[in-house]
């Protein structure tokens, strides 16, 4: 039993205080806490302990999921203590602090951008939970800085220590072979009033699943209901709220293939008001989606005709004029719709061509004809800018397109976002907005993380924060875990 013991002891020293420290292929962020911009890095994991979350007795009603996900961000203004580490749950909510034993250790570190966390609560049951939860911190360091990372944690007494063993009933892959599957799609003919192409079967079928996906009132991917809970697959969190639908996602269908004029057919039902009940004959066809169900699917008998009935309870409201729930800024079913320079008079002449005359007003901001007055813009159904306008502008208090919660915001050629960090991408993230759908042909060109600029767009919290999509799903993929490639299908519509 002693020489077992020993064994293990030495198995661990070996991996976590030996100098050739297993490296990854993830991205290190630098927590900017002037600004939202952050920096990556190659690194290499040096190591993990354990530690405690205090101060939870500020928050009575708070409970922690065992092996739950949190944050851990630098507090420099902290009056008290000049070394004192915030912790954040995957919902944004502040839940404590790291025992000040552990950020005094890692704070100059962070200070001096060397090094990155992660944290999660080990194991909720143990310990006096009213003011306190155990939490694993995972140390990652910039290959030029491992060396002294290394000598200044071993020089602390910290309580070095293995990744605990998790049970999969509590941990990832539930939520991907649920909502990733292949269904079958129906059609939709769009409002006559407004469109007079013809639009082909794939167009139909585009139409379709934009219009269930505007509508759902499903939870957003990831979350799940147990035990009267909702659950996050992925970071294990747990509360009595509901998650708000995800209304919009990721329109890749192929270059050419018409999505612009699907796009037109999308906003058209918002000057007709309602949706019509039946469908047409269910195609063949199919599509990874992130729902159980396209909106409520109605099969007949065999022989007789199949239809998709669109108009359940939550459809009929939203297209009757219900008033959706969030902010008090007045929302008029108006769409912004950003692209690059070169795509503006595409969707000029597609609705000048497709669309009944005076049925859709379009306004062109951009240049010196460009409307600021909020009231005036009120009155387009469609305002059509590009990425370039709206970023140059966007950090300007007077910005008109930012004072505007906009009915739906569409991304077109939406891959030219990849780069979270730049000053457009930012931008469009920064839009309120009921309904964002992201269309790109092509919404991963170099690897995953282009794709995470979209998310953060969409809001698919908590994969819309570069700290939980690097530990969740860049970290996992470049060690060629299953799990995230079941994830990153998921996500991608």
């Amino acid at each position: 039993m002693e020489a077992e013991l020993k064994e293990e002891q030495e198995d661990a020293l070996g991996l976590y205080m030996n100098l050739y420290a297993r490296p990854d292929s993830s991205s290190f962020e630098d927590w900017k806490y002037s600004s939202s911009q952050q920096i990556r890095y190659e690194t290499s994991h040096v190591c993990s302990f354990i530690t405690h979350i205090v101060g939870l007795r500020n928050h009575p009603a708070m409970v922690f999921s065992d092996h739950e996900l949190v944050t851990l961000v630098r507090y420099l203004q902290c009056p008290r203590d000049k070394y004192a580490i915030k912790v954040f749950n995957s919902t944004s909510m502040e839940v404590g602090y790291l025992h000040d034993k552990a950020s005094a250790a890692l704070s100059p570190l962070i200070d001096a951008q060397m090094i990155n966390l992660e944290g999660e609560v080990t194991d909720s049951r143990t310990g006096d939970v009213k003011y306190s939860a155990p939490c694993l911190v995972r140390v990652f360091s910039k290959s030029t800085d491992l060396k002294n990372v290394k000598q200044s944690i071993f020089g602390n007494t910290l309580s070095l220590t293995g990744e605990p063993r998790t049970n999969p009933e509590t941990n990832e892959g539930k939520g991907g072979k649920e909502k990733g599957r292949i269904e079958k799609l129906g059609t939709l003919e769009p409002p006559k009033e407004v469109i007079k192409a013809k639009l082909l079967d794939h167009q139909k079928e585009g139409l379709w699943w934009l219009v269930n996906k505007e509508n759902s009132d499903e939870l957003p991917p990831f979350w799940e209901m147990k035990d009267g809970l909702y659950v996050n697959v992925l970071t294990r969190h747990r509360t009595n709220r509901k998650p708000e639908p995800l209304h919009g996602g990721i329109f890749a269908d192929d270059y050419g293939t018409g999505k612009t004029l699907t796009l037109l057919s999308l906003i058209a039902f918002d000057k007709v008001g309602n949706v019509p009940e039946e469908t047409g004959e269910e195609d063949e066809a199919a599509s990874v989606c992130s729902c159980n169900k396209r909106g409520g699917v109605s099969e007949m008998g065999a022989g007789e005709p199949k239809t998709h009935t669109l108009l359940d309870s939550n459809i009929k409201e939203s297209y009757g004029g219900m008033a959706d729930k969030s902010s008090s800024a007045s929302v008029s079913k108006q769409t912004l719709i950003v692209c690059p320079s070169s795509v503006c008079s595409t969707w000029k002449n597609q609705l000048l061509e497709h669309t009944e005359k005076g049925s859709l007003k379009l306004h062109k901001y951009h240049g010196d004809s460009k409307i600021k007055d909020v009231e005036e813009l009120k009155k387009y159904d469609i305002v059509l800018t590009t990425y370039g306008a709206f970023a140059n502008e966007s950090f300007e208090r007077w910005c008109p397109l930012l004072k505007i919660e906009w009915w739906r915001v569409i991304l077109d050629e939406a891959d030219v976002i990849k780069n979270a960090n730049a000053k457009q991408s930012m931008a469009v993230s920064s839009l309120t907005a009921r309904r964002r759908w992201a269309v790109t042909g092509a919404p991963i060109q170099n690897g995953s993380f282009d794709l995470f600029a979209l998310i953060a767009f969409l809001r698919l919290d908590p994969l819309s924060k570069k700290s939980y999509w690097q530990s969740l799903l860049e970290r996992p993929l470049a060690k060629k875990d299953g799990n995230e490639f079941s994830r990153l299908q998921v996500i991608s519509y």
